[in-house]
């Protein structure tokens, strides 16, 4: 009974069909009986908003009361309901595992990781009301919002060369400050990074270099 989602349907690893109900209920296929059976879930949800199935054991829910992960066991019983976030009207879930994506129906989408049964957010995306979130074979993830698709892809490592290629092999150090400069530092001096299309350079801070510097450390302004 909406006009947004009447049921989420997910399947999981093994080929069995689990369905939400956007009142919260929760169902699974039967295959041996050819029907829809209630699955027990302890948890006070009322707008279930996406449903997905990770692996053969676990399910993401999106819902009106935030994020849940749902263990499952044999036979499609509920084992344990994880409530990871609490961020009101969640309307998506994105790869659950280590690296979370919430998409909800306000003003951005969060990506972030699970630590224990907490959500972490690590960043978020300036996008409206993320419907669905659909991740392809490059595990790139697609996003379909108000204001058009949205296309997430994972980065690898890009190397970087510097002019002088001794310092290629000493560097030992990195922090970046809060207005996006980036230091660092070899056994003896401190260098501010420039890094452009064909490599970086670095030049030195330090008029009287000092051996066996260790790390840097940075408060946002600062560097230490």
């Amino acid at each position: 009974g909406s006009f947004l989602r009447s049921y989420c349907l997910a399947e999981d690893g093994v080929g069995t069909l689990w369905a939400a109900a956007q009142t919260g209920k929760l169902f699974r296929f039967d295959d041996a009986g050819d029907r829809v059976v209630p699955v027990g879930l302890p948890w006070p949800v009322t707008g279930v908003n996406q449903l997905r199935a990770i692996g053969e054991d676990r399910r993401g829910a999106a819902t009106g009361r935030g994020a849940f992960d749902i263990r499952v066991g044999a036979g499609g019983k509920v084992l344990d309901v994880a409530h990871f976030d609490d961020t009101n009207e969640m309307s998506s879930i994105g790869p659950v595992g280590e690296d979370v994506v919430l998409g909800t129906f306000g003003l951005e989408t969060q990506l972030g990781r699970l630590e224990g049964e907490r959500f972490s957010p690590q960043g978020r995306i300036p996008v409206f009301n993320v419907q669905h979130i659909l991740e392809d074979e490059d595990g790139s993830l697609w996003l379909s919002t108000d204001e058009g698709v949205l296309r997430l892809r994972p980065a690898a490592f890009e190397a970087v060369r510097l002019a002088d290629e001794a310092l290629n092999r000493y560097l030992v150090s990195f922090v970046q400050t809060e207005d996006g400069a980036v230091y660092a530092s070899d056994r003896s001096n401190v260098y501010r990074l420039r890094i452009g299309p064909r490599g970086a350079t670095a030049t030195p801070l330090l008029d009287e270099p000092s051996p066996f510097l260790l790390g840097l450390r940075t408060d946002g302004r600062f560097v230490y």
